[in-house]
């Protein structure tokens, strides 16, 4: 089985992979990009990333948190996401509850992708001077299940990604309880009867499992080039791209917004008609294996995942008491597309944070909504008025009324008249 890491399929500059090795503090730490950071000896300069994240102003995160805030919450509170990946540092800030390996390896990691994705969900805001936000839903925690080391299927060091291992981290899943929402961020390239088998658990017991939709494949993606390596009319990558192609697991897509009008989504991302929602990615700041803050501007369904994990682990927040199936109907009802109609490259639209926490939207526990019920902003008209069956009759009553009482005040006006004029006595 041929199985492939989502980042993998667009590689990083070979400048970009050169890290910058600083000066112990206090030497001014360097903006870098995640896939160049690499774990810091005591005394040297994290990573530090100066600029705003470009995805959560476009989805309006703070607003968001603001919104919650008014209500005495804080975003992410009391929601637990696993993120099932390479690994997460125990440095950064990250809430991570526990990190758990089915990969036979403990400690320092091989990867810096599950640190990225687990950032861009609960990463705290940042304390120095640049600011800004980090992750969407900062008080979550997060479960780290570490299911591989390195993304290269040919890989001799470590465990690659593979079926056996999202088995083997979604048993873990399965284990705790605690667990609210699943981030993959990665793919196989062929479906699972056990993989299958676990998502109908986590669906049954109410988990929302959040994938990644795929990413258009470079030529080291074999076979997966051969059929997707350049965008074609008709293409759809629904039943290649696993766990996203099960129903009851959120696909998610990334948008080319920040790269340029004229940049196509279809060079970067598979057309897939099982995506379910989108997500800007593009100037994303996150959590290194250092420790610190630094950027991600490929355009990845992984971070897209991510970002959509967080925007749930938000309306959990919000809606303790939703059922799985109610929170996934309200993020798609209230997302800036069509759910009737989707889109094999956005589904029902890019994500809408804000509108899917204050919306008035209550679909039922099965997440069904009553497609004929009218919508709440309609404007007020006024009620049409009910059939009056006596109409006919009292109008007739009236105009009787009106001629009787004009003969009797005939007869009364000329009474005086006819008896001054009656015969004289003899």
């Amino acid at each position: 089985m041929r199985v492939r890491l989502l980042p993998a399929v667009l590689l990083l500059p070979l400048a970009a992979s050169v890290p910058v090795i600083l000066p112990a503090a206090p030497a001014m730490a360097v903006e870098e990009d995640c896939g160049a950071v690499q774990v810091k000896e005591a005394g040297e300069a994290r990573s530090a990333a100066t600029r705003e994240s470009a995805p959560l102003e476009q989805l309006r995160i703070a607003d968001a948190h603001a919104y919650l805030a008014a209500r005495g919450r804080q975003p992410g509170a009391g929601v637990t996401v696993a993120v099932l990946d390479s690994g997460v540092t125990a440095s950064g800030g990250l809430r991570v509850s526990e990190h758990v390996s089915v990969t036979g390896r403990q400690g320092e990691l091989d990867d810096w992708h599950g640190t990225a994705v687990a950032g861009l969900i609960a990463g705290t805001p940042r304390a120095d001077d640049a600011g800004g936000l980090v992750g969407i839903a900062p008080y979550a925690e997060i479960l780290d299940v570490r299911v591989f080391d390195s993304g290269d299927a040919g890989s001799t060091e470590g465990k690659p990604v593979s079926a056996d291992g999202l088995v083997e981290g979604l048993g873990v899943v399965l284990a705790h309880p605690e667990v609210d929402i699943v981030n993959v961020s990665l793919f196989v390239d062929q479906p699972d009867p056990r993989i299958e088998k676990l998502l109908t658990r986590l669906h049954r017991r109410g988990v929302v499992v959040v994938a990644a939709a795929g990413n258009r494949p470079t030529e080291d993606d074999q076979p997966l080039y051969d059929d997707f390596g350049t965008p074609e009319a008709g293409q759809d990558a629904a039943l290649r791209v696993f766990p996203a192609g099960y129903p009851s697991v959120v696909a998610v897509s990334a948008t080319v917004d920040g790269l340029g009008d004229r940049e196509d989504a279809a060079a970067y991302v598979l057309p897939n008609s099982r995506t379910d929602v989108a997500a800007p990615v593009v100037g994303g700041v996150t959590v290194g294996v250092d420790g610190g803050t630094c950027t991600v501007d490929d355009v990845v369904t992984s971070w897209a995942a991510a970002e959509v994990s967080g925007v749930l682990a938000l309306m959990r927040t919000a809606d303790p008491d939703a059922t799985g199936d109610q929170l996934v109907a309200r993020l798609l009802s209230t997302a800036d597309g069509r759910t009737d109609v989707r889109s094999p490259m956005t589904g029902a639209g890019v994500v809408q944070p804000l509108d899917a926490l204050r919306r008035p939207v209550t679909p039922a526990e099965d997440g069904t909504l009553d497609t004929t019920a009218e919508r709440s902003d309609r404007r007020a008209v006024a009620p049409e008025p009910e059939v009056d069956t006596m109409a006919a009759t009292r109008r007739d009553a009236v105009w009787w009324g009106v001629l009787g009482g004009g003969v009797l005040l005939l007869a009364l006006v000329l009474r005086p008249l006819l008896a001054r004029r009656g015969p004289r006595s003899p």
